[in-house]
């Protein structure tokens, strides 16, 4: 298996905006391949999340759009689609599940992939 390097820079904005949670997450890396060409590339991730909670525990509802931009030859080869809930275990983990959707392009090629996912964050 070749390895790869990814150092990378992670900007994130957050804002409300007619009472929904709104972060712009952009990051630029560097991929070092070892044996590919290497490529420098720009994802962005929006996510929005809804003013509200739902049940008992109180999970909050959430969708992001994310893209991924070679910058070498400025394609958009990957795009993924979240749509999900939060919700606190503990003072200190949060936990998330969601849906997934993926499309890549590669070689004029689109490949789809839908999963299901979980998540669970621990804050100290």
């Amino acid at each position: 298996m070749a390895q790869e390097n990814r150092p990378h820079l992670n900007i994130t904005l957050k804002a409300r905006l007619f009472d929904l949670d709104v972060s712009n997450g952009a990051r630029f890396e560097y991929r070092d391949r070892e044996n590919k060409e290497d490529l420098w590339r720009y994802r962005n991730k929006v996510t929005v999340k809804f003013p509200f909670e739902l049940t008992n525990f109180e999970l909050q509802p959430y969708v992001a759009e994310e893209i991924f931009i070679t910058l070498n030859d400025d394609n958009v080869d990957r795009n993924r689609f979240y749509a999900g809930a939060s919700f606190n275990l503990s003072k200190n983990i949060k936990a998330n599940i969601f849906y997934l959707w993926q499309s890549s392009r590669s070689d004029k090629q689109c490949k789809d992939i839908n999963t299901l996912g979980t998540q669970l964050k621990f804050t100290f």
